[in-house]
Formats: structure tokens, sequence, C-alpha cells
């Protein structure tokens, strides 16, 4: 099934008002080009330096929505490019998203990520925490930010009755945040592909779905076989980008930016200058998945 089919099932399946971010992560620009020519233009990317890269050969008109973690070193990437940015789960991120803004001339459109789930690996505040952050009024001393809404993702798990019950979790932090905003407080992101319906039965005005419409990712290595870690400290192919990105992860197969690392032993049919990660099998890099 094409992009355009998956994604026009996707669409149908939402109710009028409810905003569809398609997850682009790790997808080559060319996939992401087919959305848009079938009428998407709301994308998200969790990682600043692709959304850099992909927002830069892409049509101007697509809004970019970040939904990853932001660390503060990259918020300059994130305020250059993006329209949204759903994951503020600090004061620190929400801080360095301010300065850079400002920097740039923009006002973002951000949302608070809630921690609900009973996952230790998903961010975001805990709603205490950020209900005393709230009533100190911080954001009146951020012009460029603009506060939109709560972001949260539900546990991982098959167990639906906990699902819906991280999801009414998330409407509840909203509803107990919204007073403290103004009107333009209206947005509540949460579900992805395989729980976005539920998600919306619960309140959701936003869902994050990315292997319904672009197929599941591909995590496997590009060639060279090293960690991440070990691809982007030494392989030469990273000279020959705007951006250090491991040369093994799937968004450099295509496109573009079609690149294959030139470090790796492999191509001497042996394991020299492999990484010890590479030579025992090594998996391939973590990724966040509660974002689509």
């Amino acid at each position: 099934m094409s992009i355009a089919y998956r994604l026009s099932e996707v669409r149908r399946s939402l109710p009028e008002g409810v905003t569809l971010v398609a997850v682009s992560k790790t997808h080559p620009a060319e996939r992401i080009r087919e959305a848009y020519d079938a009428g998407q233009r709301v994308f998200g990317e969790n990682r600043p330096q692709e959304l850099r890269a992909k927002a830069e050969c892409l049509p101007a008109d697509i809004e970019w929505h970040m939904i990853g973690h932001v660390q503060t070193n990259k918020a300059r990437y994130v305020a250059a490019h993006a329209a949204w940015v759903e994951s503020v789960d600090s004061a620190r991120v929400a801080e360095a998203l301010q300065r850079e803004a400002a920097r740039c001339g923009r006002v973002l459109n951000i949302l608070l990520e809630v921690h609900v789930a009973d996952e230790e690996s998903k961010t975001g505040w805990a709603l205490d925490e950020l209900l005393g952050y709230v009533r100190t009024a911080p954001f009146a001393a951020m012009p460029n930010l603009r506060v939109r809404g709560v972001m949260g993702g539900a546990t991982n798990t098959d167990d639906m009755k906990r699902v819906r019950d991280d999801f009414r979790a998330l409407h509840s932090a909203f509803d107990v945040l919204k007073p403290y905003f103004d009107a333009g407080f209206d947005t509540l992101s949460m579900g992805m592909s395989h729980d976005y319906p539920l998600a919306v039965e619960c309140g959701a005005t936003t869902v994050r779905v990315g292997s319904l419409i672009f197929g599941e990712r591909d995590y496997s290595a590009a060639g060279c076989g090293h960690s991440a870690r070990d691809c982007r400290r030494r392989c030469p192919s990273q000279s020959l980008l705007p951006f250090p990105f491991p040369a093994r992860w799937a968004v450099l197969r295509g496109g573009g930016i079609r690149i294959r690392c030139r470090f790796a032993g492999a191509r001497a049919g042996n394991g020299a200058g492999r990484s010890r990660d590479a030579q025992g099998g090594g998996g391939p890099p973590r990724f966040q998945e509660k974002y689509g």
C-alpha cells in the first residue's frame, strides 16, 4: 500500500478537529514528500539535527513538530525550524527555547509534557512538580513561547485498561493546568499508531501517528556496524554531513543523504577497525518509541 493510501485511511478514522501529526522520524525525505504530495502538512521529528536537515530540503510550508526530548544545547536547531515543540519537559528546556526563539525572532507553540506512564524511560513533568512551576507564572517572562496545552504518552502495554487510565490522567492534567493560561491553551496531544483511536475517545485533539503511515522503521545498520557513539566519533563519513549524525541510521539510507561508512572494517572482509558492539552483533541504537 502506498503512503498516500495509508495516510488517507488514518485521516478517515479521525473526527473533524483532531490534528494528525505524521511522525516521520528516521524516514528519508522522499517518503515525507510522498505524504506531502498527498496533502499532509504537519510532521513530527524527535531529533533536532534530523529536523534541521529535513526542514532545509523540504517545502517551507511544512509545519514541523518537535516531539522528542530537547537537549538544551540543541535548542537552537529546534527554535529555528519547529513551529511546535510538544516535548517541553523541564524549566531548563523552556528557558533555552525562549532564549533561542528570541534570538531568531520566532514565537514557538509549546506543549508541556506530563509523565503518566508506568515507564521510567519516558520523560515529562510529574503533575505536582509542573503545577508548582506554573503557579510561579514563569511564562510571563517568556514572550517567545506560547503555551498551547499538554502532551504525553501512555504505558507501552497490551493492557488497554492501563492505556485508557493513562489517557484519562493526561486529560485530567490538561483540565487542572488550563485555568493558568489563556484561551489558546487548547491542545491535548496523545496517542500514536497502536492506540490513537482510544486517545481520541479520551479527548485527544492531536495524535502522533508514524508507522501506520510510513511503515515500520528500519533501525538496521547502514553498513558500518558501529555503535552510534563510535560512528559519530570515528567515521570519516561524518565530514560529508552538515550535522553530527551516525551513518548507520536509516534516515541516511535514502534521498539526498545516501552515505556509507568508510571506517567499517567490513569493507575489507574482516572485523578490523570495527567496534566491539559490531563484532558482538550489537543491536541498533536505542530510540524512544513513545512518540509514534
